[in-house]
């Protein structure tokens, strides 16, 4: 492994058994969530994981995190195997691996103040009150909740959403961590105050060097925080490249699909040509023998019923999933 690579991911499933009565034919089935994905990611990087919704993007995230436990695979977080972990190993990595949730409202307690919150997570470890106390007027301060005092005693409801999501990200950053997970952070919030937020996070990430991982389904928002883009279509990557590769030089039909679908600022314009998609997602439990991606793509051919394709690397750096890659 690069002496540079913080995140490593080899080959993670996450399968969950359906559950149904003695007699049903899905009796002993599987949904196949995350189904095999692999990646690597340096420090100072975002990587944005992106795909429609039930792609796995999510559950990827939190099997990374060990909110879930896989199935099978491995994630090396600074060489170190997360799952080969005890309780103390990952109540150790937590300081340096943290996560921000999508809803902010859902993920503070609404019995806690701001203060009480961002100080749990230090007195916890034996850091006495005062001591966290300061840290954690040093944390709003960080993410622009100013004066920090006045947000120190309220509570959740008495924020608005970007406010609350900068007591997410404020939450985040105890311990200053290497790594940060967000799940769809701005989805939630207004224009204007998603942009306010993504400066904030790129700006924290360039003075304290933060790794991103950055689940979205927002192409706009991906391009203005990431640098690699992994797009995910049922449990798979299908695609993999530096933010302007993908977006000028899209290799596999399903990217090219939903960069088509991503509004422009001049609906009248031509520049662009447009891929609409039809037919259904196929289902996770009953995959196809071939390429997923076969039953709604315009463009397969008969190998690409017969066998799956594997991510490779189509040119320098950029890998896809695909018999027939775009040109």
């Amino acid at each position: 492994m690069s002496m540079t690579t913080l995140l490593e991911v080899v080959d993670l499933k996450k399968h969950f058994p359906v559950r149904t009565g003695l007699l049903s034919e899905l009796k002993g089935k599987v949904v196949h969530a995350v189904d095999g994905i692999s990646f690597k990611l340096e420090t100072g990087e975002t990587l944005g994981l992106v795909g429609e919704s039930g792609c796995g993007k999510t559950t990827a995230l939190q099997v990374m995190c060990r909110l879930l436990e896989p199935t099978s695979g491995s994630v090396y977080f600074d060489g170190t195997n997360v799952f080969e972990l005890d309780d103390k190993g990952l109540r150790d990595l937590r300081r340096e691996m943290k996560l921000v949730f999508q809803d902010p409202y859902a993920s503070l307690n609404p019995r806690r103040t701001i203060g009480n919150t961002l100080c749990r997570q230090f007195t916890i470890r034996g850091i006495s009150h005062t001591k966290a106390r300061q840290e954690a007027v040093e944390l709003l301060e960080t993410v622009g909740l100013l004066p920090a005092e006045d947000f120190f005693d309220r509570h959740p409801h008495e924020l608005s959403g970007g406010q609350r999501q900068r007591v997410a990200v404020a939450r985040a950053l105890g311990f200053r961590p290497k790594l940060i997970f967000a799940d769809e952070p701005v989805s939630a919030l207004d224009m204007s105050v998603r942009g306010q937020i993504l400066s904030l996070m790129k700006t924290l990430q360039e003075s304290n060097r933060l790794t991103y991982v950055f689940v979205t389904h927002d192409l706009g928002v991906v391009r203005s925080i990431c640098t690699k883009i992994a797009v995910m279509y049922l449990g798979k990557i299908v695609e993999f490249a530096n933010v302007d590769d993908l977006f000028s030089h899209p290799q596999h039909p399903y990217t090219k699909a939903i960069i088509s679908s991503t509004p422009i600022p001049d609906p009248d314009s031509r520049d662009r040509e447009q891929l609409i998609l039809t037919g259904e997602v196929p289902s996770p439990i009953d995959l196809p023998l071939g390429c997923r991606f076969s039953a709604r793509c315009p463009f397969k051919q008969n190998d690409c019923l017969i066998k799956e394709p594997e991510l490779l690397e189509i040119k320098k750096n950029h890998l896809a999933a695909c018999y027939h890659p775009l040109n």
